[in-house]
């Protein structure tokens, strides 16, 4: 399920990988 929904933010977020760098650090903290 977390994995999906990774991938999917990925698929859609691929040309903003600062939103996901940002996403990933939000969810670590």
């Amino acid at each position: 399920m977390l994995l999906g929904s990774v991938s999917h933010a990925v698929l859609h977020h691929a040309h903003s990988p600062v939103v996901i760098v940002r996403n990933r650090e939000d969810r670590e903290s």
